[in-house]
């Protein structure tokens, strides 16, 4: 099964936090969550799960322990992996020429990838698109890498 879930506030607004100002990729309860941060738009709430977006995240994860999960951003051309993500990650690698790392370069307490890649042991790529990329390219370059990759994720639940 895939389901897809996406930010509303950044969808529909083209801002990075919810109608309570508070940056949802941050917002999660990892071991390294703080809400000391020097970037006001990165904050992350009063407390892990503050928000009902991620609270409902939280349980949506825990009920139905997904295999894999691509969170797609876009920031400049990165796949960042946390956990196990190959050959999910490689195969998307090869047909864009996106570098994988295993650091997005930054300090990012109470993000996804911390949360479910390295606490929960589900494979998290968060797969940054290249911010401003024209739809065209979007669809001609990064959603057949994605459809190549979602096959082999298949291969998981086997």
């Amino acid at each position: 099964f895939f389901y897809f879930f996406f930010l509303s506030s950044f969808f529909f607004f083209c801002q990075r936090k919810n109608a309570n100002g508070v940056d949802l990729n941050r917002n999660l309860p990892t071991k390294d969550w703080t809400n000391d941060v020097e970037e006001p738009r990165y904050y992350p709430g009063p407390e892990p799960t503050s928000e009902p977006e991620n609270k409902a995240l939280v349980e949506f994860l825990k009920n139905e322990k997904p295999s894999y999960i691509f969170s797609l951003h876009s920031w400049k051309p990165l796949l960042n992996t946390n956990g196990r993500c190959e050959p999910e990650s490689e195969i998307i690698s090869k047909r864009t020429g996106y570098e994988l790392k295993d650091s997005i370069g930054y300090p990012t307490p109470g993000c996804l990838g911390t949360y479910t890649g390295l606490e929960r042991d589900i494979p998290t790529l968060t797969y940054e698109i290249e911010k401003g990329l024209d739809a065209e390219s979007i669809l001609r370059v990064h959603v057949p890498a994605i459809l190549e990759a979602l096959k082999s994720t298949q291969d998981r639940r086997s």
